[in-house]
């Protein structure tokens, strides 16, 4: 943080501020919590009158810094001339595919948290942990239905497999290393249907060219 030299007016105004403010309500839903948090727009509505009465002016800058990492500058003025400066800052994580989306949320988030901070006030930050978890959460995989369980089930039930298997079944799931049929993901059940009636047309072929 950096300061005027003198700061013992602007310091009286942010405490006469501060005793004016209430915490933020809550306003908007984390969708991966599912719990309430106050946005920007509700922190600026809850401080922007107590500042005014009390002669603050607030302005907030973002930027990238050196290491490029997305930067929000607070500057707290007092018609005295007197200020309060501080910055906060964030890299964008690298696997965001949209680094224009991201910036914008980050900045957002950063001037929430940096004006709350000049303020005093509380307020639930479950959507800050949103800026880590939506980019670095994998997502939990969808499996195939119990009616495609049933379709690959008995496909395989009509194909060979190796010594050592108890069941084509068997060697299917040590082969793409999972423990039942619930697990292959929905994404990869077609491939892996065309894959298994490939193994059987071949393995036909084979017998009908050794008869």
């Amino acid at each position: 943080m950096e300061t005027s030299a003198e700061i013992n007016e602007i310091a009286a105004a942010l405490a006469q501020a501060q005793g004016l403010i209430q915490n933020p309500a809550k306003s908007q839903v984390n969708p991966y919590f599912k719990s309430k948090y106050a946005d920007l727009a509700t922190v600026l509505d809850v401080v922007r009158p107590a500042f005014t009465q009390a002669q603050l002016g607030i302005i907030q800058s973002p930027s990238r810094d050196e290491t490029g990492q997305v930067v929000v500058t607070t500057l707290l003025t007092h018609p005295s001339g007197q200020w309060i400066r501080d910055q906060i800052g964030m890299h964008i994580n690298d696997q965001e595919t949209n680094a224009a989306q991201a910036a914008g949320k980050l900045i957002t988030y950063l001037r929430r948290y940096s004006l709350a901070a000049f303020a005093n006030v509380a307020q639930t930050d479950d959507d800050g942990q949103d800026l880590e978890i939506v980019s670095s959460k994998t997502p939990e995989p969808e499996y195939i239905n119990a009616s495609q369980v049933k379709e690959l089930s008995e496909e395989l039930s009509t194909c060979s497999y190796g010594e050592g298997f108890a069941s084509a079944e068997d060697y299917f799931c040590k082969t793409y290393n999972i423990k039942s049929l619930k697990q292959v993901p929905a994404v990869s059940f077609d491939k892996l249907m065309a894959a298994v009636r490939k193994k059987k047309e071949t393995a036909l072929e084979a017998s009908e060219v050794a008869a």
